[in-house]
């Protein structure tokens, strides 16, 4: 779609409208599901006039005091649960959006398209073909990813990672023994495969391409995100 940009504006209701300005309109289903859920993350959006300013969730005023502190702390209510996703500098952007999106369950899987009331033909995972598509199927429990996990475990020469979300699999490195800069690359090495595993799905959907565990590890083309997948491990053997 070359480099679709837009504006938004506010209508008479107050909700966000966006003006598209296209190179190329979207035409694959991929496209066309992307455009879709872009228009779903802002349709809940309202503008307003009124300037932006820090909210205290602890008081209904939004004004942070002593006393809505300690009001919280005798009801027993905790605002500090909010997962803060640590950014990776040295694995690609897109990486690190993905991993972002994947943990907040924004990835477009075939229940996800569903919920945003997207004709979808098959909910079912195109890999397996047997359980409905969902992010911790597809990067946690799917055979086909577990033996990805299992081999960069090996790999990397650390326990089995016991996960059972995306969230789990982003935090792992801090659980397995791991120093401060061997962390950092086992943690870019994660995201690198949940995006080729992704990416492995995209392929079989649209190009046919059957999904192989191998084709994750090779290096391939210069062009190829697998191939920063394996320079992720061989910096990670490197560095240990």
């Amino acid at each position: 779609m070359g480099n679709p940009h837009g504006k938004l504006k506010r209508n008479e209701e107050g909700e966000v409208d966006v003006v598209w300005i296209w190179k190329r309109g979207p035409v694959t289903f991929l496209e066309i599901s992307e455009l879709n859920w872009l228009l779903w993350e802002i349709g809940s959006v309202r503008l307003c006039e009124t300037v932006d300013k820090w909210m205290w969730e602890g008081d209904k005023n939004g004004e942070f005091s002593v006393g809505s502190v300690r009001s919280m702390l005798r009801r027993g209510i905790d605002h500090s649960s909010t997962y803060v996703m640590k950014w990776c500098n040295w694995v690609p952007a897109k990486c690190n959006v993905f991993a972002w999106r994947a943990e907040l369950g924004k990835i477009l899987t075939g229940v996800a398209l569903r919920n945003m009331n997207i004709q979808v033909e098959d909910i079912t995972c195109q890999l397996c073909e047997s359980r409905d598509e969902i992010n911790e199927h597809l990067f946690v429990f799917y055979s086909f990813t577990c033996l990805i996990w299992q081999r960069v475990a090996a790999w990397c020469r650390v326990p089995a990672l016991n996960v059972a979300s995306v969230r789990d699999l982003l935090e792992i490195r801090n659980q397995i023994g791991l120093n401060d800069l061997a962390k950092e690359v086992f943690y870019g090495i994660v995201m690198i495969a949940c995006w080729s595993i992704w990416r492995a799905r995209n392929e079989l959907i649209f190009s046919n391409k059957p999904a192989k565990v191998e084709d994750i590890f090779s290096v391939g083309s210069v062009r190829d995100p697998n191939k920063s997948f394996g320079r992720a491990l061989i910096r990670f053997r490197g560095g240990n």
